[in-house]
């Protein structure tokens, strides 16, 4: 489909039939593009939307608009400051309706960074929100590492890595 006006997209493929001698009548069905305003506190801010299908977008800074948005759900999540304390907000579903733009707030907030220094080559770190905002981190690490956290208490849990 060639699209005319940019807001309005095309909702499903078509199939059409070819008749030798016939004519075919086909008519599309076009939905209007939806946008989707997220505004943060940080002009250094770095967010993805990730859609249906695997469709991926990136936006930065204080306020930035995604445009021509098919309705559906979509994930929105934010990427870590370099150099800052801030700590990203957390992932949001957001779903976006027929007829309607969307704006949401996704607030950093000032956080601590804890750095490990622990005598092994590889172990394993489990960090459990007690009284904090975030989820559990459990991944692998290698001697040293450094995590960004939002101001509350949390459980710390190592192991060493098998293998």
């Amino acid at each position: 489909y060639k699209v005319l006006n940019p807001r309005y997209l095309p909702r499903n493929p078509d199939k059409v039939s070819v008749i030798q001698g016939h004519n075919s009548l086909l008519t599309p069905a076009f939905t209007e593009g939806r946008s989707l305003t997220v505004v943060t506190n940080s002009d250094d801010a770095v967010f993805f939307l990730k859609g249906q299908g695997g469709a991926s977008f990136k936006g930065e800074g204080k306020e930035f608009t995604f445009s021509n948005l098919s309705p559906g759900s979509y994930i929105l999540s934010f990427g870590v400051i370099p150099k800052s304390l801030f700590v990203p907000p957390k992932e949001e579903k957001i779903t976006l309706h027929a007829g309607s733009d969307m704006r949401v707030q996704g607030l950093y907030v000032t956080g601590g960074k804890v750095l490990i220094s622990a005598p092994v080559d590889k172990g394993k770190i489990k960090i459990e929100p007690l009284s904090a905002s975030g989820s559990a981190i459990d991944e692998d690490f290698s001697g040293t590492a450094a995590y960004m956290l939002a101001p509350g208490r949390y459980r710390l849990t190592f192991s060493s890595a098998q293998g």
